[in-house]
């Protein structure tokens, strides 16, 4: 069964963006006081929530394991929705490697639901900021490296990287290494990142910040060599 295409404008689409946020949210929070429903009085010590969460999670089960991943990719999928938090917590509960699989797994299925969304939408009236973004990055010779660049880059949001792979038309064979690319550096920094808070690792916190500025000053200059 096939479904036409929605044309939508932009301000109209971040309204429903917004809602689709606000409904995660609350589902989030549905989740968060289930879990918590024994132990409301401590529900605003975050310690506390992180401890007790850790040990709702703690055993490294495959319920568990899908759980998380379904909730991180959520986070993922609805664009001005941080998963952060979820991704960092994955890394404290699973341990960094197991933490790392589940964040690329969670953030290539979140953008995959959202490929699949965006297909059925087509935006009539682009916001000034969108289309310069936009443009900006189909102008680049390699699209290979625009998606990659653009997954892993803040200032484009991933709506508008997602956008732009449904434009250009592109294999999902083809897309799934530029997700993966550019999401690892933040995938990687969460859940390394969540261990070593949890196990007072200063040095690897030093070595993964030092390794995500080197990381993001590259890509700055990419990006400001391309805008020349």
């Amino acid at each position: 069964m096939s479904f036409k295409k929605i044309n939508l404008k932009g301000q109209s689409l971040r309204r429903i963006i917004a809602l689709s946020g606000l409904v995660v949210g609350l589902f989030y929070l549905s989740f968060v006081l289930f879990r918590y429903r024994d132990n409301l009085n401590s529900f605003f010590n975050l310690e506390q929530q992180v401890l007790s969460l850790g040990r709702q999670f703690s055993s490294a089960n495959a319920v568990n394991f899908c759980v998380l991943i379904l909730l991180t990719a959520l986070g993922s999928a609805v664009p001005f929705l941080s998963n952060a938090v979820l991704a960092v917590f994955n890394g404290v509960v699973f341990g960094p490697w197991l933490g790392l699989l589940m964040n690329l797994i969670a953030n290539s299925l979140g953008n995959f639901l959202a490929l699949k969304i965006l297909s059925k939408i087509t935006i009539i009236e682009r916001e000034k900021s969108f289309s310069e973004k936009l443009d900006f990055l189909k102008k680049m010779a390699n699209p290979y490296l625009a998606i990659s660049l653009g997954y892993m880059v803040p200032i484009f949001p991933t709506l508008l990287v997602n956008y732009l792979v449904i434009e250009l038309n592109f294999p999902l064979k083809k897309w799934l290494p530029c997700v993966l690319v550019g999401i690892f550096p933040t995938s990687c920094l969460y859940a390394f990142g969540g261990d070593a808070i949890l196990k007072g690792n200063i040095k690897r916190l030093i070595i993964l910040l030092l390794m995500a500025l080197i990381v993001y000053f590259l890509v700055k200059a990419v990006v400001s060599k391309k805008r020349v």
